[in-house]
C-alpha cells in the first residue's frame, strides 16, 4: 500500500466512479459544479484520510476492521449531520470497527479521519487510564476546545508533511514509529482523556524515575524509541514520567530523547562518519532539514554545516 495517495476530482461523476472501498456510497442534492479532493496517508498503526467537497454531499461507508476511527472536521459550511449527531468544527466523532458512517452535509465541508490500529489504541488508552469509549455500539460525538482542535490538526499535518517528503524516497522507521505512537497518544489523551489532578512530585521520586528511564533510553537511541516504550519497559506511567523529567531536568522525556539524538548527530558530524548534513539527519530520523538546522543551532550555537566545516579539509 502506498504511503501517500492524493486525488482531485472535477465533477461528481468522476469522484463517484473512483473505487473508494468499504462499500462507500455518495449522493449529491445539487447540479452545481462539484469539486472533491482526497488524501490518504498510511503508516502501519495509523491511517489518516482527508476529504473535502464543494457541495452538499450524502455519504454512507463503513469504518475499517481492526481499527478505531476518529473524525475531526476541518471546515464545515453550514449544518452537518453524522450518524445522527449534529456536528461542527469543534466536534470529534469516535467510531469502533465495522460501524456504518452516514453523513449529510448541506454545503461544502472538509473532514479528516484518523484510524488507529486496535492494539495501539488500547495501549494508549491504558496510558491515559480511561475506559474504552469506542466499545459502545453507537457513534459518539464530543466537544473539543479551540486549542485542542489546533493541536490535533497539527498532529495530522505532521503525518501529511512526512508522507509528502518520503513518498518517493527513503523512509524513516524511527520517525514513522514516533508519528504513530505520538499521534495516537495526543488524540486519545486530549480528546478522550479525563482532566488529571495536579500535584507536585517529590524531588527524590522524580530523580529515581528519571534515572531509571535514562538508563533504558541511552543504549537505545539508535532504535525507533518512543516515550510509550520507555513507560512500558520501566513500569512508570506516562504522566509520572513527564512530571519526573520536568521536575528533575526541566524538559519532557520526548525532548530529552530528541536532544540526545542531536548530540549524537553532532558527534558523528565531528568524526566525519557521514559526508553530508542531510545524510546524518536522515539516519537519526530528522526529516525536516530547516527545523533540524534551527534546533541544532539552538542547542550548540552553530549550524550543522558549520560543525562539518571544522573538520580538516572542509571549508
Amino acid at each position: 500500500m502506498p504511503l501517500l495517495m492524493t486525488r482531485t476530482f472535477d465533477s461528481f461523476e468522476e469522484f463517484n466512479s473512483f473505487p473508494h472501498g468499504r462499500d462507500a456510497e455518495f449522493r449529491v442534492t445539487t447540479d452545481l459544479p462539484y469539486v472533491a479532493s482526497i488524501k490518504h496517508v498510511v503508516l502501519d498503526g495509523v491511517m489518516v484520510n482527508s476529504a473535502s467537497y464543494t457541495q452538499a454531499t450524502l455519504q454512507r461507508a463503513s469504518t475499517p476492521a481492526g481499527r478505531r476511527t476518529l473524525a475531526l472536521p476541518v471546515h464545515i459550511n453550514g449544518p452537518m449531520t453524522w450518524s445522527s449527531h449534529e456536528i461542527d468544527t469543534h466536534s470529534l466523532m469516535l467510531f469502533s470497527e465495522n460501524r456504518e458512517l452516514f453523513s449529510v452535509s448541506r454545503s461544502s465541508m472538509h473532514i479528516a479521519t484518523l484510524s488507529i490500529e486496535d492494539s495501539l489504541f488500547e495501549r494508549q488508552l491504558e496510558e491515559v487510564k480511561v475506559a474504552d469509549p469506542s466499545r459502545k455500539r453507537d457513534a459518539q460525538a464530543r466537544r473539543i476546545d479551540a486549542a485542542t482542535w489546533q493541536h490535533l490538526h497539527k498532529c495530522l499535518d505532521t503525518h501529511c508533511n512526512y508522507s509528502e517528503k518520503y513518498q518517493n524516497g527513503q523512509r524513516s522507521p524511527l520517525l514513522e514509529r514516533y508519528l504513530e505512537e505520538e499521534t495516537a497518544y495526543q488524540f486519545i489523551s486530549l480528546a478522550l482523556g479525563r482532566p488529571q489532578e495536579s500535584y507536585r512530585l517529590p524531588v527524590h521520586a522524580a530523580a529515581k524515575h528519571t534515572r531509571t528511564a535514562i538508563y533504558y533510553i541511552m543504549p537505545r537511541l539508535r532504535t525507533p524509541l518512543t516515550v510509550v516504550e520507555v513507560c512500558s519497559a520501566t513500569g512508570i506511567g506516562r504522566r509520572t514520567l513527564e512530571m519526573s523529567f520536568r521536575r528533575y531536568l526541566g524538559i519532557s522525556p520526548k525532548r530529552f530523547i530528541k536532544q540526545m539524538r542531536y548530540a549524537l548527530c553532532r558527534e558523528e558530524l565531528l568524526t566525519q562518519r557521514w559526508p553530508t548534513v542531510s545524510s546524518v539527519a536522515g539516519a537519526w530520523g530528522f526529516w525536516h532539514m530547516g527545523q533540524f538546522a534551527a534546533d541544532y543551532r539552538a542547542l550548540f550555537g552553530e549550524s550543522p554545516r558549520e560543525t562539518l566545516r571544522k573538520l580538516p579539509g572542509r571549508r
